[in-house]
């Protein structure tokens, strides 16, 4: 890693050493947090009501580990202390990670994916290179609209690498990226339900009419929080179907 050579003991040698008082177990500041994201995710945007949850970055560092498909009950008690198939990686690569979800979840109307991390990226730039044909693959409508997150946690993350991912210019108007510090969020999940808004389907269907009664969109798959739709310039107002009831909203230009 950087140049340098680190051991990597078996488990019977981490508890010889923990035993004789050489070493001692940090804290797993990872779990918490990966239990509160997971369950939102599970438990707010899955249409199933549960989330894929993965190891990644193990091994040679471009590895994964399936950990399932876990209910929001289940994240919120689940042991998140690492790979058992694989060591963790002595690098953190990313893309891997980011392709397992796109790839699998290609028939998904909108992929939120979030990924946690206390380290730095090795290979930014293949993510970089992957998220530029990724959007412009959606903004071709050859594939559906993703949106992932990178979360830091820790003291041992790039920032500096996070921000640029996050500011990334794809020469689209498709933004996939968005970055959390973890120790910076007030909530995190009040931060992160600000993310995932536009993603979050909060009744089974509606209707939107113009100011003349017109049809000017309909949402037959479920109505997402955040909708976006056009109108004559002229409109003084639109109405919201929905539940069987109809919403008016003034336009104040």
């Amino acid at each position: 890693h950087n140049g340098r050579d680190y051991p990597i003991f078996s488990e019977a040698a981490k508890a010889d050493l923990c035993a004789k008082g050489h070493c001692t177990w940090t804290e797993n500041v990872v779990q918490p947090v990966c239990r509160e994201v997971t369950a939102f995710l599970a438990g707010e945007l899955d249409a199933d009501g549960g989330t894929t949850v993965i190891y990644w970055a193990c091994g040679d560092g471009s590895q994964i580990e399936v950990i399932g498909d876990l209910t929001a009950d289940d994240c919120k008690t689940a042991t998140f202390k690492g790979p058992s198939v694989h060591q963790l990686g002595q690098r953190t690569v990313l893309a891997p990670a980011v392709r397992y979800f796109v790839d699998r979840f290609a028939d998904a109307k909108n992929g939120m994916y979030i990924f946690l991390t206390d380290g730095e990226l090795h290979d930014l730039d293949d993510v970089k290179r992957y998220t530029i044909r990724l959007c412009k693959e959606i903004a071709a409508n050859k594939r559906n609209p993703v949106k992932c997150v990178l979360i830091g946690i820790g003291d041992a993350i790039n920032e500096a690498q996070m921000e640029e991912l996050d500011d990334l210019d794809s020469g689209t108007d498709v933004d996939i990226w968005d970055h959390k510090i973890a120790k910076e969020m007030r909530s995190l999940m009040d931060i992160f339900a600000e993310v995932v808004s536009e993603h979050q389907i909060v009744a089974p269907g509606g209707r939107l009419f113009d100011d003349q009664g017109n049809l000017v969109k309909q949402y037959t798959d479920g109505l997402p929080a955040k909708i976006d739709f056009a109108m004559p310039a002229s409109s003084t107002f639109f109405e919201l179907e929905v539940m069987g009831q109809r919403i008016k909203q003034s336009i104040v230009v």
